[in-house]
C-alpha cells in the first residue's frame, strides 16, 4: 500500500516539479505502513485476543487511519489541481495519464 501510494506523490512531483511533496507524503504512507507493521508483530508476538489488541494499541490503530485519510486526500486533490493546471499541454498530460492508467487497469 505504501509503495501505491508513494507512486502517486512521485506522479504529483513529475507534474508539479515541487520536491517537497512527495518527500513528506513518501514519509506519511512510509509511517503508516510501519504502524501497520508494528502491530502486527506484536499482535502475534504478544498472543493476545483481538480485543485486548485493540483496547491495548488503539493510539496505534488512531494514529494510522488518520495518515492513510491524508495521503489518499492529498494525493487525490494534488493530481486533480496538477492534471487541471496542466491540461493545456496534451503531450504532458498523455505522458502523466499512461503510467497512472497502466498502474490502475492492472490493480483489477
Amino acid at each position: 500500500m505504501a509503495i501505491t501510494k508513494s507512486f502517486y506523490a512521485i506522479q504529483v512531483y513529475r507534474l508539479s516539479k515541487k520536491l517537497w511533496y512527495p518527500v513528506v507524503f513518501c514519509t506519511l504512507s512510509l509511517a503508516r505502513m510501519a504502524g501497520g507493521i508494528a502491530l502486527t508483530v506484536v499482535g502475534l508476538g504478544a498472543q493476545m485476543t483481538f480485543t485486548n489488541l485493540i483496547e491495548r494499541y488503539k493510539w496505534l490503530i488512531g494514529m494510522a487511519m488518520p495518515l492513510a485519510v491524508v495521503v489518499d486526500a492529498g494525493n487525490t486533490i494534488a493530481l486533480c489541481y496538477w492534471l487541471i493546471k496542466a491540461k493545456a499541454d496534451v503531450k504532458s498530460m498523455r505522458q502523466a495519464f499512461r503510467p497512472l492508467s497502466k498502474v490502475t487497469l492492472s490493480q483489477q
